[in-house]
C-alpha cells in the first residue's frame, strides 16, 4: 500500500456546526479525491482509495439475480459522492448504510468534470475505524525554539495521559519529527508510540501544533493489484 501524508487541519470550507466538525480532520485524511462538482479537470479521475463523509440517502433495489444491491449518497465539505454497493459488498456492510451515518468507502473511483464521483465499493468503515486501520503515524514538523519546546512538553504530557485501557496494539504508530534547521532538514522517528488515531486524540494533537501536525495514512491497495510489490511514498 502506498502512503500518504496528510494535513489534518485542511478540511476544505468549514462551516460552524457542519455535522462533521468533530472529525473533520479524518475526513480530510481519508478522501483520495475533491468531491467538488464545480472543479475543472485536466482529465477523467480513474483511481483506487477512499472517499469519505456522511450518508444523505440510501436506496436500495434487487438486481437481476434478485440480490439486493444499493445506491448510495454522501456528502463532505467539497461536494458529494454517489457510491454503489453490488450484491456481495452490500451483504457484508448493509449495517453500516444508514442515513446520518459518517463513513469511509473504499473503492474505484472514477470523477470527470462537472459531475459527481462515482464509486464502486469494495468495503465501508465508520469513520472512527476506518482511520484506525488505515492510519499509521503522525509528522510533526518542528523549529529549533523555546515554542517548540513548549509544545513538545504538551504532547509529552499526552502520551503520559493516554488512557492504558483504550490503547490498541500501537506497534505500528510512530512519530517522525522533521527538524527544519537554517542549512538542513532533519528527521528523528520514534516508534512504539503510546497514542491512539482516535478523534479525541487527533484533535488534541492538532490544539497543539496547528497546521504543522499531519497524519500518515496507508493507501489501499485495489484487489488485482493486491499480489505486486508494495511500497511507500510520501506525498
Amino acid at each position: 500500500m502506498d502512503a500518504q501524508c496528510v494535513d489534518p487541519r485542511e478540511s476544505g470550507h468549514i462551516l460552524s456546526g457542519h455535522p462533521l466538525d468533530e472529525v473533520a480532520p479524518i475526513i480530510k485524511a481519508l478522501n483520495s479525491v475533491s468531491l467538488s462538482e464545480t472543479a475543472e479537470l485536466d482529465n477523467p479521475i480513474s483511481t483506487y482509495g477512499f472517499v469519505s463523509g456522511i450518508i444523505t440517502n440510501v436506496r436500495t433495489l434487487n438486481d437481476k439475480n434478485n440480490k439486493k444491491i444499493a445506491f448510495v449518497t454522501i456528502e463532505n465539505y467539497t461536494g458529494k459522492a454517489d457510491i454503489t454497493f453490488w450484491s456481495d459488498s452490500y451483504s457484508t456492510y448493509h449495517d453500516l448504510l444508514e442515513e446520518n451515518n459518517i463513513i469511509c468507502c473504499v473503492g474505484k473511483i472514477t470523477k470527470e468534470s462537472g459531475s459527481a464521483a462515482k464509486i464502486n465499493a469494495d468495503s465501508v468503515y465508520l469513520i472512527n475505524d476506518a482511520v484506525k486501520k488505515y492510519a499509521t503515524g503522525y509528522f510533526i514538523f518542528i523549529n529549533d525554539n523555546e515554542e517548540t519546546q513548549q509544545k513538545l512538553k504538551l504532547l509529552k504530557d499526552e502520551i503520559e495521559n493516554q488512557d492504558q485501557q483504550n490503547l490498541l496494539d500501537n506497534s505500528h504508530i510512530k512519530l517522525v519529527f522533521v527538524l527544519n534547521t537554517k542549512n538542513e532538514v532533519k528527521r528523528y522517528i520514534s516508534n512504539n508510540i503510546n497514542l491512539t488515531f482516535d478523534i479525541k486524540t487527533i484533535n488534541r494533537l492538532v490544539s497543539i501544533f496547528g497546521n504543522n501536525i499531519k497524519l500518515s495514512i496507508s493507501i489501499p491497495t485495489a484487489p488485482e493489484q493486491s499480489s505486486r510489490k508494495k511500497y511507500k511514498k510520501e506525498t
